[in-house]
C-alpha cells in the first residue's frame, strides 16, 4: 500500500521541479569544453581566425577542470573542438568525465571515426554524438570543407557509429553552397531513424573578419528554407505563442553565465562558446570563484535605456545574442541586421506581423515603437 504521506509525483514533473530549483540556485548545469582548435577540415563558414598559439591544456589540467565542474554540479558536458579526435588523449578525458557521472555529448565532423573509435564508443556510449554533414554529394560537401576525400570519411564515420547503435544525431550549417542539398541530407538521416537539424546563422571570424558570412544566405532565403520543412511553422508557432508579449532590457536572455559555461583549450572560462570576452583563466582562478564572482556582473547587465530592442517582443524569433553582436560588431549590445530581419520575417510567416520586413536591414531607433499585435 502506498504511503499517504508521500505524494504521487510523476517523474517528468519531479525532474522539472528539481531542475527549476537548480536553476534558481545558479547551479552550472551544463558546460562545454573546447579541447582543441585544430581541425582537419577547412570549412568556408568556420569562425576560427587562422593559427592559434601553443599552450593548450594538457590531460591532467583538463581532468582537474572536470573535477571542479562536477563538484559544482554540472550534469551535461559538451566536448567540442576543432576536431576532438585530433587529441590523442580524447578517451582519457572522455572516460574521466563519464566516471564523474556527467552526461557527455561529442561534437565531431566524423571524418576521423575509425572502427576502433566506434567500438570504444559502443562499449561506453556518450549521451549523443553529433556529426556535421556539409553536403550530401561529394562535390558539395568538399566544396564546403576544402579537403578531397573528406566526404567519404564523414559518411563512413556515420555508418560505423550507426551500425553499433551509438546514440547519434546529424546536423548541418545551411549556406549558399549546400542549401540545395538540405532535403537530401534530411532524408538520409530519416532513412536511418536519426534526428536531423540545421542552422542558418553563420558568424564572422573571432577576429571579426566577415569572410565566413560570404556564404550566409539572405534573411529571406533563410526563412523560406526554414519554413519549407514540414511541421516547422507549427513548431515555431507553439514556441512563440507563450512568448509573444515578452520584452526585456536584459542583455542576456539565455542561460549563459547563470546555468551554462564554456572553457577554451587554454583554460580560459567564458560564459558561452561564442562569447570570447570577458574570459577568466582557470589556470589562475578556481571554477567556483569565476562562477560566483566574475560571471554575475556580466550576465545581469542591462541594455542602455534607449536601445531599439528593449521594446521589441520578437527576441524569441530573432535570437538576439550578445555573442553574435560581439563577433560581428565588437559590442555585445549592437543589433545584427541579419538576425533582426530574420526575426521579422519569421513573425510574418506566423501571422504575427505585417510590417515592412524588407526594410529591416535599415532599421533605425524607431524600431522601439513597433509592437506586435496581441493574438488571442
Amino acid at each position: 500500500m502506498a504511503c499517504t504521506q508521500i505524494p504521487d509525483l510523476p517523474l517528468e514533473q519531479f525532474g522539472r521541479d528539481v531542475v527549476n530549483k537548480w536553476i534558481e540556485n545558479r547551479v552550472p548545469l551544463s558546460g562545454s569544453l573546447e579541447l582543441d582548435l585544430r581541425c582537419n577540415l577547412r570549412c568556408l563558414h568556420c569562425y576560427r581566425d587562422g593559427e592559434w598559439p601553443k599552450g593548450i591544456l594538457d590531460t591532467d589540467e583538463v581532468k582537474s577542470i572536470l573535477d571542479q565542474v562536477a563538484e559544482a554540479g554540472t550534469i551535461w558536458l559538451l566536448l567540442t573542438g576543432g576536431e576532438i579526435f585530433l587529441r590523442p588523449d580524447i578517451f582519457e578525458i572522455y572516460d574521466h568525465a563519464r566516471k564523474l557521472g556527467m552526461l557527455v555529448t561529442l561534437f565531431t565532423n566524423g571524418t576521423m571515426i575509425t572502427e576502433r573509435i566506434a567500438d570504444r564508443l559502443q562499449k561506453n556510449p556518450p549521451e549523443v554524438v553529433e556529426i556535421s554533414l556539409y553536403g550530401f554529394t561529394k562535390e558539395t560537401y568538399e566544396a564546403v570543407t576544402g579537403i578531397p576525400g573528406s566526404h567519404a570519411k564523414c559518411y563512413r564515420g556515420v555508418e560505423l557509429l550507426w551500425e553499433r547503435g551509438v546514440p547519434l544525431k546529424l546536423k548541418t550549417v545551411a549556406m549558399r553552397t549546400n542549401q540545395h542539398e538540405l532535403a537530401d541530407m534530411a532524408q538520409f538521416a530519416e532513412g536511418k531513424g536519426l534526428r536531423f537539424k540545421f542552422d542558418t546563422m553563420i558568424n564572422p571570424n573571432f577576429d571579426r573578419s566577415l569572410v565566413p558570412c560570404n556564404v550566409r544566405m539572405s534573411p529571406e532565403e533563410a526563412v523560406e528554407l526554414e519554413f519549407s520543412i514540414p511541421g516547422r511553422l507549427e513548431e515555431y508557432r507553439n514556441y512563440f505563442e507563450p512568448r509573444k508579449d515578452y520584452n526585456s532590457s536584459r542583455l542576456f536572455s539565455c542561460g549563459a553565465g547563470s546555468r551554462t559555461f564554456h572553457v577554451d583549450p587554454y583554460g580560459n572560462m567564458k560564459m558561452c562558446l561564442l562569447l570570447r570576452e570577458p574570459e577568466f583563466s582557470l589556470r589562475h582562478m578556481s571554477f567556483r570563484r569565476i562562477w560566483d564572482e566574475m560571471f554575475p556582473p556580466v550576465y545581469t547587465r542591462m541594455r542602455t535605456p534607449d536601445h531599439q530592442c528593449n521594446s521589441c517582443n520578437l527576441v524569441s524569433l530573432c535570437g538576439k545574442c550578445p555573442a553574435w553582436s560581439q563577433m560581428e560588431k565588437a559590442d555585445m549590445e549592437s543589433r545584427i541586421e541579419w538576425s533582426c530581419e530574420v526575426g521579422h520575417r519569421r513573425a510574418e510567416k506566423l501571422g504575427f506581423y505585417d510590417g515592412p520586413v524588407d526594410q529591416y536591414s535599415r532599421i533605425t531607433n524607431e524600431t522601439k515603437e513597433i509592437r506586435l499585435p496581441v493574438v488571442v
